[in-house]
């Protein structure tokens, strides 16, 4: 199976689709945040290993750092709308006081991805994607204004659900979710399955078996994906190559140029 890094180049990106036959998605992540209403289809969603169950008017949030995947039941027909946004698109928004992304960015790693449709009934938001769907394809001279008004409303009640509610909807694995939270704070030590069976007093082939069957990832899939997207945001700080591939666990440039190239599809000199 081929994992990806689904890259988007603007702020902010609105897409709708309807599938009768879905495809099979490979376990990913998003250089931004992802907001998806599942408006109709067969599936769960995969989130660092954490398995939610959707039904029809569930909404699903996933930030740059939260590997996620569908996977179909059936061949049942697939319908959902996607935002695909970047904080610089809400930037006169945020303040010290106020931070509308804090539902995307602060929740631990696959916790509340999933608002159930109560909720998204209550607060509105399907309606809220539906208005945002509506202007992004039109010509409309109030077309922006209109998109981050409801965005921002959102993001906002978002904010409000997140907070108050207690993750829901999750079908877990505690010993993998032990594994992928030493893994993400570790990424930048020597991390090998040999250290992990010992770690977590697991046999390789349990730990091997259960992680891929889980995320979708192997081990050092899973491990090379994190560490990769870690350098990203070292260049991006305007740390030397060479140090940020020591850094993350690297013994030679090759091998990190390499990896890079794999997973972003550009060399590290162009990011």
């Amino acid at each position: 199976m081929n994992h990806t890094n689904m890259n988007y180049d603007g702020d902010f990106e609105y897409n709708r689709s309807t599938r009768s036959n879905p495809p099979k998605v490979p376990p990913h992540i998003h250089n931004c945040y992802e907001i998806l209403y599942f408006e109709e289809g067969d599936a769960v969603y995969i989130v660092e290993g954490k398995k939610y169950e959707l039904s029809n008017g569930d909404i699903l949030i996933t930030n740059p750092r939260e590997v996620h995947c569908p996977v179909f039941k059936s061949e049942k027909t697939y319908t959902r709308s996607i935002v695909f946004l970047k904080p610089p698109y809400l930037r006169d928004f945020i303040s010290d006081k106020y931070n509308p992304f804090s539902a995307l960015e602060k929740r631990k790693l696959g916790t509340q991805n999933k608002i159930d449709t109560e909720l998204v009934k209550k607060y509105e938001l399907g309606k809220k994607m539906d208005i945002m769907g509506e202007y992004y394809f039109s010509d409309l001279p109030e077309k922006e204004v209109m998109i981050k008004s409801n965005l921002i409303q959102f993001l906002v009640e978002l904010n409000k659900i997140v907070s108050a509610d207690t993750d829901n909807g999750i079908v877990s694995n505690s010993s993998i979710d032990g594994i992928i939270q030493y893994i993400n704070d570790n990424l930048t030590k020597n991390i090998s399955l040999d250290s992990l069976q010992e770690h977590f007093n697991l046999s390789k082939y349990h730990i091997s078996h259960t992680f891929k069957e889980k995320t979708g990832f192997t081990v050092l899939e899973y491990i090379t994906q994190k560490r990769i997207m870690v350098a990203k945001d070292m260049i991006l700080d305007g740390m030397p190559l060479n140090e940020i591939c020591e850094k993350i666990g690297y013994s030679d440039y090759s091998s990190f140029y390499r990896a890079f190239v794999k997973i972003t599809g550009y060399s590290p000199n162009d990011t």
